[in-house]
């Protein structure tokens, strides 16, 4: 009798647990077809809109896309105490004039995270080759690029624009010791010509290629540019 009483408690523990499972199941099912994949649907609708948007339409939508990043995920509800919706407003019209890419993401993005007072906030392009003006305006004695893969910030190297007349530059501002930059000869100073992201389980890698300038024409180069204002 009492071998008849736990074979049935097993049995309804067991049932117990296919109905949780299948509960579960069912739920997990419900929520990818009436929530992810709704979700995945209008992603790609505004991807495959993105696409065929161009000049100030497509500065506009990647500057929305990176402020609504900003509203869902910084830290601080109050924004640290910034005027967000003016500050928002100021760098979505420089966004929107933006004449490329590098334009976009250096001088609007990039300058608009670092006014937010957080360590790990930037943004930084895919992948950008610099304006043929910015890199023909450099009247320095260099060699050919050198090719390195590393990361931007800590472990690797640190870039800091400078600004020439209308145009800007982007260098290399300090290498981590021991890093992949410092390991391939890469010294602060050294102009970036392109660059491209990789994503590798997760770590986003950059293969750069730097302009090697002698200590002379780094001096002669900081003589005659300024740091851009924050």
């Amino acid at each position: 009798m009492m071998k008849h009483r736990i074979l049935r408690w097993l049995l309804r523990v067991l049932l117990a647990i296919v109905a949780l499972v299948f509960f579960v199941f069912l739920g997990l099912l419900i929520y990818f077809f009436a929530v992810v994949e709704p979700r995945n649907q209008e992603a790609a609708r505004q991807a495959e809109i993105f696409q065929h948007l161009k000049g100030p339409a497509r500065n506009l939508a990647i500057f929305d896309a990176a402020a609504s990043l900003i509203d869902a995920h910084y830290y601080d509800p109050h924004f640290s105490g910034m005027d967000w919706p003016k500050l928002r407003a100021e760098m979505r019209r420089k966004a929107e004039m933006a004449p490329n890419d590098f334009e976009l993401y250096w001088s609007v993005l990039y300058q608009m995270a670092q006014l937010f007072p957080a360590s790990h906030m930037g943004f930084i392009a895919p992948s950008a080759r610099l304006p043929a003006s910015t890199s023909s305006a450099q009247k320095t004695k260099s060699t050919s690029p050198t090719r390195c893969e590393t990361t931007l910030g800590s472990g690797g190297l640190w870039l800091s624009t400078v600004r020439r007349l209308n145009s800007r530059i982007l260098m290399i501002g300090e290498i981590d010791p021991g890093s992949p930059a410092a390991e391939a000869g890469l010294r602060p100073g050294w102009l970036l010509q392109m660059y491209t992201a990789r994503v590798d389980a997760g770590h986003t890698h950059f293969i750069v290629d730097v302009l090697p300038l002698s200590d002379a024409d780094v001096r002669k180069l900081a003589l005659h540019n300024t740091l851009p204002s924050p």
